[in-house]
C-alpha cells in the first residue's frame, strides 16, 4: 500500500530529528533547535489546518512563553527539547503570568527531543494549579511526543497529507543528498569541460604554414619528447657530457676524479673552454660543480 510506504518514511525522518536534536543538545549544539521548530511549524499547519506562525516574528522576540501559534488565535505551541518537569511548569506559569490564555484557549507543549514522561499526581495537580480552568490543557493530550506527533499525522487518514508531511521532512534532511548531487554536477561538468578541450585543441593545424610535406594536423601528443636522463658513475668520467655552449655563458669549474681522463672528455681547443690538470674552466669567473 502506498500509504504504509510514506507513512514508514514520515517514521524514519521524525526518528532522525529526533535523534539528531538529542544528540545536539546533549553536546550544547542547540542551533539545531531552531531548525526543528520551523520543521515542526509546517507540519502543525498541516494537522490543525492552520496557518501556523513564528511568535517570535510576528508577535515580539524573546517570548519565553510559546514558539508558535496559528493565525486565528486559537492554538499556542511551546517547542522545546527537553522533558524535565520544570520546563513544562516554568512554560504554563508564563503563558498565565503574560494572559496570554486571554487571546489564546489551549496551549501545546511539543517535546521534539526526549520522550514525555508519566507525570505524578503531585506534578499534574500542580499544573492545573496554575492553569486553573483558564485554558484547556491536559497533561495527557497537550504534551506531545515525537511518537505523538507521528501518531497524529497517521490518524489524518489521507495519503496527500502524508505526502505533503513526507516532502516537508524530506526537504530538510535530504539536503546533505542535494548538496552531493551539486557537487556531482559540478564534477561532470569540468569533466565534460575537460574532454571538450582535449578534442577541440589537442591536435596542431598546419594548414596555410610553409611547411614541406606537411601532414594536416599532428597530435600534441606526439610531440612531447621523453627525456632521457641517465644515472652515471662518478667513476666513470668518461660518461659525463658537458653543453659547450652552455659552458661559454656559465662559471664553473668541473673536477673529476681521475684527472687523467680530463682530455678524453673534454678534447683540447675549444674556443672559451680551458682544460687544465686542475679541471675544466671557462672565460669567466670560475665557480665550482662538483660531479
Amino acid at each position: 500500500m502506498k500509504d504504509t510506504i510514506i507513512l514508514t518514511e514520515i517514521k524514519g525522518y521524525l526518528a532522525r530529528l529526533k535523534t539528531e536534536v538529542t544528540i545536539s543538545n546533549s553536546s550544547n549544539e542547540t542551533d539545531i533547535n531552531i531548525h526543528a521548530e520551523n520543521i515542526v511549524r509546517r507540519i502543525l499547519s498541516i494537522l490543525f489546518e492552520s496557518n501556523i506562525l513564528n511568535s517570535g516574528r510576528s508577535i515580539k522576540k524573546n517570548n519565553e512563553s510559546f514558539d508558535l501559534f496559528d493565525a486565528a488565535g486559537h492554538f499556542a505551541f511551546q517547542v522545546t527539547s527537553t522533558n524535565v518537569n520544570k520546563k513544562i511548569i516554568d512554560s504554563i506559569s508564563s503563558f498565565v503570568d503574560y494572559s496570554w490564555n486571554e487571546k489564546f484557549k489551549e496551549l501545546y507543549i511539543i517535546l521534539i527531543g526526549y520522550d514525555k514522561k508519566q507525570y505524578n499526581r503531585s506534578t499534574i495537580n500542580k499544573i492545573n494549579s496554575i492553569i486553573n480552568k483558564r485554558f484547556v490543557f491536559d497533561v495527557k493530550k497537550n504534551i506531545v511526543d515525537i511518537n505523538d506527533l507521528y501518531d497524529y499525522v497517521k490518524e489524518l487518514n489521507d495519503v496527500q497529507s502524508y505526502v505533503s508531511v513526507r516532502d516537508i521532512l524530506k526537504e530538510q534532511f535530504d539536503e546533505v543528498l542535494y548538496n552531493n548531487n551539486i557537487t556531482k554536477d559540478i564534477v561532470e561538468f569540468f569533466e565534460e569541460y575537460r574532454n571538450s578541450i582535449n578534442v577541440k585543441y589537442r591536435r596542431i593545424n598546419f594548414f596555410g604554414l610553409d611547411v614541406s610535406s606537411k601532414p594536416s594536423e599532428v597530435d600534441l601528443e606526439a610531440l612531447f619528447v621523453p627525456s632521457n636522463f641517465k644515472k652515471h658513475s662518478k667513476v666513470l668520467p668518461q660518461d659525463i657530457f658537458i653543453d659547450i655552449d652552455l659552458a661559454r655563458q656559465s662559471s664553473f669549474k668541473l673536477n673529476f676524479p681521475k684527472k687523467e681522463k680530463i682530455n678524453e672528455v673534454i678534447p683540447k681547443g675549444i674556443p672559451g673552454i680551458t682544460v687544465t690538470s686542475e679541471g675544466i674552466f671557462t672565460d669567466k669567473i670560475k665557480g665550482t660543480i662538483i660531479q
